[in-house]
C-alpha cells in the first residue's frame, strides 16, 4: 500500500502533530500545510481507510470532506468515531448545499463541521491549532525489519477473528522484545506466541479512553531481565494496540455489514458466493459433497402489487427466518436477490459414484420447509395468512453437476426454471428428478 503521508520541511520541528484528512477533493490539504507547517498530514481516500490509518500512531484531529453523493454518511461517521475515540476531534467539511445532511451526522459522532472553503480562523478554532505551532511528542522507538514485517501482517489481517489479530500482535511483540512468550487478552479473546508460561514476568494494561480493555503479559526474558528500553517499547506498542484492536473491531463490523443483506439480515449474495468457492476447494481436498439449492417465492410480484412493498419485505424476512429454523447448523442460507434465496448444503459423507441417487438430505430439508411454509401464518396477508405461499427450487450437486461455484449456481438456476415450467410449488434436481408438490389450501377470493 502506498504511503500517502506528507512530510514537511526540515525547518519544521521534529515533533509534529498529525492530522488525518479523509476524501479530500478540494485544496484543503494545501491550506492546512500552508497554515500549519509543523503538522504531519495522513491523506486517505475513504472513511474505512481513515479507520485503518488510526493504527499508525496518535492523531491530533480528523478532517473529512463530505461528497454530495456520499451514501450512509451517519454510519461512516459513527464507525470512524468509534475507532478514533471521543478525545479526537472529527470535523466534517462540506459544500453549502450539504449542510442539512452534515448536521444530522453530528448526532453520529462528528465534533463539528465547516463550510468549504473554511477560513484559517475556523480551522484554528476547531482544531485547537495555531499557525506554525509545534507540539512536542515522544518519539516512538525505531522498529527493526522483523517488527515491520510483523506489523504488516497485523494490518493485512484486520478483518480476521479477534483471536487471529491478537495472536499476530503477540508475534509482533515477540519480534520487538527479548521475550520467550507473549500472551494478550482483550474482551475475553486471547492471542499467544512463544512458549507456555504459568506466571507472567511483566504485565501491562491496554487502555482505551482511560478504560482497561485488556492486558499484555510477557513470559521470561531471553536475556535474563527486561531493560528500561524494553519496557518503554512495550508501553509504546501497548498504546498502539489499543488503536489496532479498535480498528480491527470496526473492520469486522464493516465486513459484517458488507456481507449481510439489510432487509432479511441473512448473509447476502457476496457472502454466499465466497463461502461456496471456499467450501468447494475444501470438498475437493477432503472428498465430500456439496449441494446448492436456489429457491424463490412463487408468484411473488402480485403480493407486492396487491398488498404493497412493505408487505413484500415482511414476507421476505419471514421466509428467510423460517428457513433458518428448518435447515442444519452447518448449512448456509443467504438472500440471493429479490425474492430468491440460495442454500449451500455440505457434509462430510463420502462422495457418490456416478449414477447414484441425488442428495436426499437436501431434499428432506426443502420438503420440511415447504410443509412449514404451508402452516406458517403471515399476518400481513389477512385472510390469506396461512397456506397461501409456495416456493419452487432447483438443486445441483458438486462434483457431478458442476465443479465451480458459478457453474453450480447456473445449474441450480436451470433446475429452478424447470420447476417453474412444471407447475411451480416443487423442488427440481438437475437430471430430471423432482419432489412432489405440497398440497396448498384453497382461499376464497
Amino acid at each position: 500500500m502506498a504511503d500517502n503521508r506528507l512530510t514537511f520541511p526540515e525547518s519544521s520541528s521534529p515533533f509534529v502533530s498529525r492530522l488525518i484528512v479523509v476524501a479530500d477533493k478540494t485544496r484543503l490539504i494545501q491550506t492546512i500545510r500552508q497554515r500549519y507547517p509543523g503538522v504531519q498530514i495522513s491523506a486517505v481516500p475513504t472513511f474505512l481507510s481513515g479507520i485503518a490509518e488510526l493504527a499508525n500512531g496518535p492523531v491530533h484531529a480528523i478532517l473529512a470532506y463530505v461528497d454530495p453523493e456520499f451514501p450512509s454518511l451517519e454510519r461512516a461517521v459513527r464507525g470512524l468515531r468509534q475507532a478514533a475515540g471521543n478525545d479526537v476531534p472529527l470535523v466534517l467539511v462540506c459544500e453549502p448545499h450539504c449542510e442539512p445532511a452534515v448536521r444530522k451526522a453530528l448526532q453520529a459522532g462528528a465534533s463539528d463541521y465547516l463550510i468549504n472553503p473554511p477560513t484559517s480562523q475556523e480551522l484554528d478554532a476547531l482544531l485547537s491549532l495555531r499557525a506554525s505551532t509545534q507540539y512536542p511528542a515522544p518519539q516512538p522507538p525505531a522498529p527493526n525489519e522483523v517488527e515491520m514485517s510483523a506489523l504488516a501482517r497485523v494490518l493485512e489481517s484486520m478483518s480476521d477473528t479477534p483471536h487471529r489479530v491478537l495472536s499476530l500482535l503477540a508475534e509482533l511483540l515477540m519480534a520487538a522484545l527479548p521475550a520467550r512468550a507473549v500472551q494478550i487478552v482483550v474482551d475475553g479473546a486471547t492471542g499467544k506466541s512463544g512458549e507456555n508460561f504459568v506466571e507472567p514476568v511483566v504485565r501491562e494494561t491496554i487502555r482505551r479512553e482511560d478504560q482497561a480493555i485488556g492486558e499484555v503479559m510477557l513470559g521470561p526474558c531471553k536475556t535474563g531481565g527486561y531493560s528500561g528500553a524494553d519496557i518503554d517499547k512495550l508501553r509504546y506498542y501497548v498504546n498502539l494496540f489499543a488503536h489496532i484492536v479498535q480498528v480491527a473491531k470496526s473492520h469486522h463490523a464493516w465486513q459484517q455489514m458488507a456481507m449481510t443483506d439489510e432487509l432479511s439480515q441473512l448473509p447476502n449474495r457476496r457472502y454466499a458466493m465466497q463461502f461456496l468457492e471456499k467450501i468447494l476447494v475444501r470438498a475437493a481436498q477432503e472428498r465430500f459433497r456439496v449441494t446448492v439449492c436456489l429457491f424463490d417465492i412463487d408468484d411473488f410480484k402480485p403480493y407486492n402489487d396487491e398488498f404493497g412493498h412493505d408487505t413484500g419485505d415482511e414476507i421476505i424476512r419471514a421466509v428467510g427466518q423460517l428457513f433458518l429454523r428448518h435447515c442444519r447448523v452447518e448449512d448456509v442460507v443467504a438472500r440471493y436477490g429479490g425474492d430468491e434465496f440460495v442454500v449451500v448444503f455440505w457434509d462430510s459423507e463420502s462422495p457418490r459414484v456416478a449414477g447414484s441417487e441425488h442428495p436426499n438430505q437436501a431434499i428432506d430439508v426443502m420438503q420440511r420447509f415447504q410443509k412449514a411454509l404451508q402452516e406458517f401464518e403471515f399476518g400481513c396477508l389477512g385472510t390469506r395468512a396461512k397456506g397461501t405461499l409456495t416456493i419452487s427450487g432447483g438443486l445441483a450437486s458438486y462434483p457431478w453437476d458442476a465443479t465451480t461455484a458459478s457453474d453450480l449456481i447456473k445449474r441450480a438456476d436451470e433446475a429452478l426454471l424447470e420447476a417453474k415450467r412444471l407447475g411451480k410449488n416443487r423442488i427440481h434436481i438437475v437430471g430430471g428428478v423432482q419432489a412432489a408438490p405440497v398440497p396448498t389450501r384453497v382461499h376464497p377470493d
